[in-house]
């Protein structure tokens, strides 16, 4: 029935998640390194206050930055499929007896599809647009042993699926922001407002559910209620206008705030926050719930390794918990919300120490990254990063990156952990993001920031010579 679309959403989403690891959103994308290294100009979306170090930034056309983050906090991929693992479904029992608390699966996309920035004056007019994808999941171990069970855990099962936390968020949005510097560059403040369109979004408001059986039936008491918009008419295969599909009647408008401020010549402190704001899905809108208490017998099992057959249990789910749909109906999300903080200690305008901190806001849950860097402008061709991470509360996250600016023309490509992209399946995290973009002109403002650098400290007797800025863009 209808009713098995969710099911075939929080499906794929487990296949995914559990079998082949793409999973990291959202809630936003942690992107450290992108906020340390502020010559690029995707910068500027994390912290409006920022300045494109340019007088013209253009990005590419679906080139100008992608960001992609998968991150599971409860295993790593080597446990599930490395050389030892001889069952997957033991191994997966394994993850949930070690398992002591609700961990996280996200996947988290954001393609900037056109980003263009210029200076006026003072101030600097940035406008663009760019998409957002995220699965978002939290998991207690009951729901792995619920999924994937030996024949004891089945035959006296008592689970508890109240710590199941989902949500699917695709949506484009376009953008417009400014911002302006203030008391001779020594503040710089930006806002920017973002339109949305809600393309597809599944969630879970509620989750009340138990389990228990014994060797005859598994007995379950539910009180789940389930949203989706723009899911059944891709489920059913029925599009005839894709324009419908793309651009919905589900918008929203969110705003993003960020400041600058030189504390001395030498320290600087930014911040940020992002997504202040919502999105209203009322068009393809599916309501589900599921309340009472159900039992059912004749779960298969797979005889080549007694673990549940998971197409036969899903189909008996389907039939068995009796959802009631609602159509026509709507509903509201708050998009997640971010912030970011750094200070900022620069030797001179070359060499700067940045330590970092980011905070991502979903399903009145937060989760914590912080980030320690060193950043370096070899003159003005070549920029990078190197830094240590701390992701969602895992360390060991070594970061590194780069600008390569060849005449008006800059590529990007960074990593909040290298060591996921060289050997993704013993990490938590794996984080990447390159683009390509046009820069023009120098920017005055920072030419000006830097007129009067500190003097540093001589040796008596020595003539004291003031350092001079550099010609860089």
């Amino acid at each position: 029935g209808e009713s098995q679309s969710i099911l075939f959403m929080m499906r794929r989403s487990l296949f995914i998640s559990f079998f082949l690891l793409l999973g990291g959103m959202l809630s936003a994308q942690s992107d450290l390194t992108l906020y340390q290294l502020t010559n690029v100009p995707g910068s500027n979306l994390l912290n409006p206050g920022f300045r494109a170090e340019a007088h013209t930034a253009i990005g590419l056309p679906g080139l100008s930055s992608f960001g992609l983050q998968l991150h599971n906090s409860g295993f790593k991929l080597i446990d599930l499929i490395g050389p030892d693992v001889q069952d997957v479904n033991l191994a997966i029992q394994e993850i949930a007896a070690s398992m002591s608390d609700v961990d996280q699966i996200a996947l988290n996309m954001r393609p900037d599809l056109m980003y263009i920035g210029f200076g006026v004056g003072s101030g600097f007019i940035s406008m663009g647009a760019g998409t957002y994808t995220s699965v978002q999941m939290e998991y207690p171990a009951d729901l792995l042993q619920f999924l994937w069970p030996g024949t004891d855990d089945f035959s006296e099962m008592d689970i508890n699926l109240s710590g199941v936390n989902y949500e699917v968020l695709n949506a484009t949005f376009f953008h417009f922001g400014y911002q302006q510097n203030l008391f001779r560059e020594k503040l710089s403040l930006g806002a920017r407002a973002k339109y949305f369109y809600g393309i597809q979004n599944a969630y879970i408001e509620d989750m009340t559910a138990g389990v228990s059986s014994n060797r005859d039936e598994m007995l379950a008491e539910t009180d789940i209620l389930i949203w989706t918009a723009g899911v059944e008419s891709l489920t059913d295969g029925n599009i005839d206008d894709w324009g419908a599909v793309l651009f919905p009647e589900n918008t929203g408008l969110a705003f993003d705030f960020g400041f600058t401020y030189s504390i001395t010549d030498r320290w600087e402190l930014s911040a940020s926050v992002l997504n202040l704001g919502s999105i209203e899905y009322k068009e393809d809108v599916l309501e589900q719930t599921s309340k009472g208490t159900y039992s059912f017998q004749g779960v298969a099992y797979d005889p080549s390794n007694e673990a549940l057959n998971f197409d036969d249990l899903t189909s008996e789910l389907d039939s068995t918990f009796g959802f009631v749909e609602r159509t026509g109906a709507s509903y509201k999300r708050k998009l997640p919300r971010e912030i970011y903080a750094s200070l900022t200690h620069s030797f001179n305008q070359r060499h700067h120490l940045s330590a970092t901190y980011h905070m991502r806001s979903w399903n009145s849950n937060n989760y914590h990254d912080m980030g320690f860097s060193y950043q370096a402008k070899l003159g003005k061709t070549f920029h990078f990063v190197a830094g240590y991470n701390m992701i969602n509360g895992i360390w060991n996250n070594i970061s590194g990156g780069f600008a390569l600016n060849m005449g008006g023309f800059q590529w990007h490509l960074m990593s909040d952990d290298v060591y996921g992209l060289i050997v993704p399946g013993e990490t938590s995290t794996i984080n990447i993001r390159t683009g390509f973009s046009f820069r023009f002109g120098r920017d005055r403002i920072k030419d000006r920031k830097y007129s009067h650098p500190p003097i540093l400290p001589v040796p008596a007797g020595n003539p004291v010579e003031e350092i001079q800025p550099t010609d860089e863009s």
